[in-house]
C-alpha cells in the first residue's frame, strides 16, 4: 500500500474519531442524555449520600448559587496542619520544575503525568472525603478525578494575556467542579484566579461567550468586561491555604503574574462521561491502599490504570 494511501486513512479514522467525539460532546449537554450516561454514578450517590457539616453547606450552597465558593484549609481541616505538610512535600521536590510547553507562562511542579501513590500529599488530599462530599453533592453523582496538577506561574513581564489568561470556560462537559488551592500568598499582581459569578448554566452571565465543546473560546478582558458589570467579576487574592471551589464551565481566568509568581494545586472532577487525555496515572495496587468508600473507590479514572 503507498504511503499516501496509508496517510490518508489515518486522516479519515482521525476525522471520524474527532466527529463523532463532537457529536457526543454536544449530546451531553441535554440532561437526560447526561443522565442517562451517568446513571450509575448518579445511582451510587444517591445510595451513599453524604451528610455535610455547616461548613460544607456554606459552600454548597454557594456553588449552587454562583459557581464558586472560597474557603481554606483551615476551615476545611482544622488543626491538621495540611498546608504545612504540602508546602514541605514541595520543598522536597524544589529541585524538581518542568517547562509548561503548551502554557509557556506556567512551570509545572509534578511531571506532567504523573503516578499517584499514598506517599503523596497532594493526592491524599483530592480523594479526600472532605472534598469529595462537597464537589459529589454539587454534581449529583461520584465523580471521578480528570486533572491533577501543582504550577507555578513566570512572571508575565509586558507579554500580552495568553491561553487561559484570557477568559474561557472548560468545554464538553455543562457542569464539573475544580479545587484549587493557593501555595502561595496572592495578591492582585500574582496572577489571581478569576472568575465570573452565575456564568454557568441558567445564570445572569451563561450568554457572555457562551459555552461550547469545539473550543475553549478564549476571550480577551475588554471583550468581556464590555459584556459584564466590572463590580461582577470575583479576583480572588489570599494567604497560602487558601482554597477555591468552583464550576470551570463559568467563566473564568489566571496566571498573568506582574510582580510575584503564584503557585497553586488544582484537582478537576467531573462525571463518568467526561473525556480527557491522560492526566495521571497509578498501579492497580493503589485502589487497595485508599478508602473503601464508594466515592472514593471511584474517584480513580479507570483508564488510566497501568
Amino acid at each position: 500500500m503507498k504511503k499516501t494511501t496509508k496517510k490518508n486513512i489515518r486522516k479519515a479514522k482521525f476525522s471520524l474519531r474527532r466527529n463523532a467525539f463532537q457529536v457526543y460532546s454536544d449530546l451531553k449537554y441535554f440532561k437526560p442524555v447526561w443522565q442517562l450516561v451517568n446513571r450509575k454514578a448518579i445511582k451510587s450517590f444517591q445510595s451513599n449520600r453524604p451528610v455535610l457539616s455547616p461548613a460544607q453547606e456554606r459552600i454548597l450552597n454557594q456553588l449552587n448559587a454562583d459557581g464558586i465558593a472560597t474557603t481554606s484549609l483551615e476551615e476545611l481541616f482544622p488543626n491538621k496542619n495540611i498546608l504545612q505538610e504540602l508546602t514541605e512535600y514541595l520543598k522536597k521536590r524544589s529541585h524538581r520544575e518542568y517547562q509548561n510547553f503548551k502554557k509557556p507562562f506556567l512551570i509545572d511542579l509534578i511531571p506532567e503525568v504523573p503516578e499517584l501513590g499514598v506517599e503523596v500529599p497532594f493526592f491524599n488530599l483530592a480523594i479526600d472525603k472532605t472534598i469529595l462530599d462537597i464537589v459529589n453533592s454539587y454534581l449529583g453523582l461520584h465523580s471521578v478525578l480528570y486533572y491533577y496538577n501543582i504550577r507555578k506561574t513566570k512572571l508575565s513581564g509586558d507579554a500580552l494575556p495568553t491561553h487561559s489568561q484570557n477568559w474561557h470556560r472548560a468545554p464538553q462537559e455543562s457542569k464539573n467542579c475544580r479545587v484549587y488551592i493557593y501555595l502561595s500568598d496572592v495578591t492582585e499582581d500574582s496572577g489571581p484566579f478569576m472568575y465570573v459569578p452565575q456564568s454557568t448554566k441558567g445564570g445572569k452571565y451563561a450568554h457572555v461567550a457562551k459555552q461550547t465543546s469545539r473550543t475553549r473560546g478564549y476571550e480577551s478582558a475588554e471583550q468581556i468586561e464590555a459584556k459584564v458589570v466590572r463590580s461582577d467579576i470575583m479576583t480572588v487574592t489570599g494567604k497560602a491555604g487558601t482554597v477555591i471551589i468552583c464550576d470551570s464551565t463559568g467563566l473564568h481566568r489566571g496566571g498573568y503574574s506582574n510582580k510575584d509568581t503564584r503557585v497553586m494545586s488544582t484537582f478537576g472532577y467531573s462525571a463518568p462521561s467526561f473525556r480527557e487525555n491522560i492526566n495521571y496515572s497509578y498501579p492497580e495496587s493503589l485502589k487497595e491502599k485508599i478508602a473503601s468508600t464508594p466515592a472514593v473507590q471511584q474517584v480513580l479514572n479507570p483508564k488510566w490504570e497501568r
